[in-house]
């Protein structure tokens, strides 16, 4: 048998180039194969899904979604397709999915309820564990808190200088109390109220209203407090710091009967919505000065202290001559002046309470007593709030940990339940839990779940709701202190909404109700008060529009997660 011809140089160069070639072309076409069949790469281009998914038309988070997704999931973020009628033609959204087909569906009290039939009988739909753990939006994050007058600011002590705010401490900022000689207890509550407002998270540049100083803070809605460094006071980001703020216009996008048509952004953090208006919806308030009304949010805010001036590039809007930026969220571009006030996120009007909360903490004790977490909800019509207590005795011994709270409704017994529970003291670091959420009660210790009750009726809709820590006969300290609240779907519906109706109930509130077809399922954005979803679409979104379920936050990788 004839021996082989060894290959030359240039045969064994081609052949590595062939198979390189080859690798290539597999790649491309394995990768053409996995997006047109598989996965594709979404931007959010809007905020509705904040805080789960932030969006932004340049800046986005980067979702992966995988296609086709046949078995569509309660609670699961899905993109799919919508018809835009004014761009005349189908956009991709991505929204979570809460309305399943053949479902009666029901928003009342900021919660989402499905089953019964159009008359009533709709229970509340709980979210699975992760994704009511993504739902949780923070209102108070004492990790982050450092300074005793911005504490001040979230809690009000019932006996002053019964606690000692720490907010340099090695582990973090910590309350110290000794309530050992005290009969009353050292008590802190929440003074805060709890809305369905949300601001982004992001450097912001403010004004100080002491000092008139340029104040770069951080914000988001657990942190609408800033303390100016220059004279030391602490003010709220949410409230218009004068009547002169003044926001600047962007480049007329077009001409109608003559008259030029502009685009601005809401001057409010917790709205941010951009939108387009004619020159003569512009009004002017009682001094003459221009101004906007938001479509978004219903409220106005100040254009300029004078006239329009158009130019080439930018429009600037002038007060004492001082041009302001276009937007609240980029750097100033302009010197500062004394005169020049940048609005915040203030009148509360549009905002809507929030009876779902959860209040944690990690503890240390030194010496025995009670340690008790409260949740308390005001509800409409009723002259006292309903309040429920997790009691905690801390001992080293086997104790029992109380819970309690007022009867579901009239007639029935009081929520008493109780259960073993043992502290280590001296030291030892304990965790806490406690929550009422979507129409149950939950308390978990140290990870683990202690109480679990479910409500068989929700009453009157919640005008307040706010939480609470008290000490009695006990040494303690308390770390990492926070509240969140959940999820808040409101009450809305447009007028091109034909297959929801707005009811009222009889306590006065208004809610939602409506049934979806066979083939039909309820998007909505977590984000509910900016969210465009199906409360506002004339019919909901049918199976077959669906392309894929988003599973996984790519872009920034500082946010990199699997998503619920």
């Amino acid at each position: 048998m004839a021996k082989k011809k060894p290959r030359t140089e240039a045969e064994k160069r081609r052949a590595h180039r062939t198979e390189s070639y080859r690798a290539v072309i597999v790649a491309v076409a394995a990768a053409i194969v996995l997006r047109i069949f598989v996965l594709q790469l979404f931007k959010i281009p809007s905020k509705s899904m904040e805080p789960t998914l932030l969006g932004d038309p340049a800046h986005g988070d980067r979702v992966i979604a995988v296609k086709p997704w046949k078995r569509v999931q309660r609670w699961g973020i899905y993109v799919f397709k919508h018809y835009v009628r004014h761009e005349g033609r189908e956009v991709d959204y991505i929204k979570r999915f809460v309305g399943m087909p053949g479902d009666v569906v029901l928003i009342r009290g900021g919660d989402f309820h499905a089953g019964g039939d159009l008359e009533g009988g709709a229970a509340i739909e709980r979210k699975p564990g992760a994704v009511q753990e993504d739902a949780w939006v923070r209102v108070y994050d004492g990790a982050t808190v450092r300074n005793g007058r911005l504490f001040g600011k979230y809690w009000r002590e019932r006996t002053p200088g019964a606690w000692r705010y720490d907010g340099e401490a090695a582990a973090g900022p910590t309350l110290r109390t000794d309530a050992r000689a005290s009969a009353e207890g050292a008590r802190i509550e929440h003074r805060q109220p709890v809305t369905d407002q949300y601001i982004r998270a992001g450097h912001y540049p403010l004004v100080c209203p002491g000092c008139r100083g340029r104040v770069n803070a951080w914000l988001d809605t657990a942190h609408p407090f800033v303390r100016c460094d220059a004279c030391g006071e602490v003010f709220d980001a949410r409230e218009p710091i004068g009547a002169d703020g003044a926001v600047a216009a962007r480049d007329p996008l077009g001409r109608a009967d003559g008259q030029p048509i502009y685009r601005f952004t809401c001057a409010y953090l917790d709205c941010r919505h951009t939108f387009r208006v004619h020159k003569h919806d512009l009004t002017r308030d009682a001094t003459g000065a221009a101004q906007a009304a938001c479509p978004a949010c219903a409220r106005t805010f100040p254009i300029t202290g004078g006239a329009l001036h158009r130019r080439r590039k930018r429009l600037h809007a002038r007060l004492g001559g001082v041009p302001l930026v276009a937007s609240l969220l980029e750097p100033p571009k302009v010197p500062w002046r004394e005169t020049v006030l940048i609005p915040g996120t203030g009148n509360a009007k549009r905002a809507e309470p929030v009876g779902d909360l959860r209040l944690s903490f990690e503890f240390v004790f030194e010496e025995g007593g009670t340690l008790a977490a409260e949740l308390a909800r005001h509800v409409k019509g009723e002259p006292a709030p309903q309040v429920f207590r997790l009691e905690m005795p801390l001992t080293e011994a086997a104790s029992a940990v109380r819970l309690t709270g007022p009867a579901a409704r009239r007639g029935e017994r009081r929520l008493d339940l109780t259960a073993q529970r043992t502290f280590v003291g001296g030291g030892g670091t304990h965790s806490l839990s406690f929550a009422y959420v979507d129409g149950a009660l939950l308390a978990e210790i140290d990870g683990e779940v202690l109480f679990e009750h479910v409500f068989s009726q929700v009453g009157a809709p919640v005008e307040a709701a706010s939480a609470a820590v008290e000490a009695r006969c006990a040494r303690v300290s308390i770390r990492r202190l926070a509240l969140d609240r959940d999820l808040h779907y409101r009450a809305e519906v447009s007028a091109d909404c034909a297959w929801l109706r707005e009811e009222t109930d009889r306590f006065g509130g208004t809610y939602l109700v409506g049934r979806l077809m066979e083939d039909e399922y309820m998007p909505l954005g977590d984000d509910s008060p900016r969210s465009s979803d199906a409360r506002y679409w004339h019919k909901p979104v049918r199976a077959g529009k669906i392309v894929g379920r988003a599973v996984l936050l790519v872009w920034p990788l500082n946010r990199f997660r699997v998503l619920h």
